[in-house]
């Protein structure tokens, strides 16, 4: 936990789990818009292609620890190679290492972290005089 700089607690954890989450959904409503993608989850492995020739945009999302479930991000891997595009496994950098076991025993490559952005809502500020909206 730590405050931002009005003293407010954050929860750094609730924050990533709110970007993954939204980052997932935009993955999620691309492919979704795009005839002859496919959009899947696989156990707790959400997967959305959009069939471009984009390794970015054909991917797997782990964003929780897969423990016993790493056969779900086998499924996943094995699904985009079947479809023959070029892809990337979204993991975050501070699960488990049995989860990025898994991923290196499938020959991921780690090449580096996303950044990602949270805010908080805040109220509106009060309208000035006369302006209406």
């Amino acid at each position: 936990m730590v405050q931002d700089p009005a003293g407010r607690t954050m929860d750094r954890q609730d924050d990533a789990a709110a970007v993954d989450r939204n980052f997932i959904a935009t993955f999620r409503a691309l492919s979704e818009g795009l005839t002859g993608a496919l959009v899947r989850t696989l156990g707790r492995v959400p997967v959305a292609a959009t069939m471009m020739p984009l390794a970015f945009f054909n991917a797997a999302f782990v964003a929780e620890p897969l423990g016993d479930a790493a056969h779900d991000l086998e499924a996943a891997v094995t699904l985009l190679r079947e479809l023959g595009v070029p892809f990337t496994v979204h993991l975050r950098s501070d699960l488990d290492p049995a989860t990025r076991t898994a991923a290196d025993g499938l020959g991921l490559v780690w090449t580096g972290t996303l950044p990602g952005m949270a805010m908080r809502p805040r109220p509106a500020p009060d309208l000035p005089p006369g302006l209406t909206i």
